[in-house]
């Protein structure tokens, strides 16, 4: 059973695996590639799409190895990482049933509570 993962993505990347910080997630493409995947969890994305958003300028052979080099460190830095990501040939995904808590998602689910709240004290009114 996997530890949950708490991403923490406004005000500064961070992760917490567990109760301890996650370090291994270092450098800036690593942070954007996780939270892209993370932030469109509700559906796979397609290799291309991914190479061709992380390296516009470069030609698709070279962007889609270098889509596959940023994944495979990815999955060498996430503890039990087939527990979090899903690659195929053509696509790649964040896993929806992962053990995972996004800030992002609590702030949105917050909101839409606030609204709700405020929406239904208005027609009470």
């Amino acid at each position: 059973m996997s530890l949950m993962l708490d991403i923490r993505l406004p005000g500064g990347f961070s992760l917490i695996y567990g109760n301890e910080p996650l370090t291994s997630v270092n450098t800036p493409r690593l942070h954007s590639l996780l939270a892209f995947l993370v932030l469109h969890c509700d559906a796979p994305q397609l290799r291309q799409h991914l190479a061709f958003l992380f390296w516009p300028d470069t030609s698709e052979t070279h962007a889609r190895t270098n889509l596959r080099q940023l994944l495979r460190q990815l999955r060498h830095a996430l503890p039990d990482a087939d527990s979090f990501l899903y690659a195929d040939a053509s696509t790649v995904c964040w896993r929806s049933d992962a053990p995972f808590q996004l800030d992002v998602a609590e702030f949105e689910r917050a909101l839409s509570m606030a609204d709700a709240a405020a929406h239904e004290s208005v027609h009470r009114a």
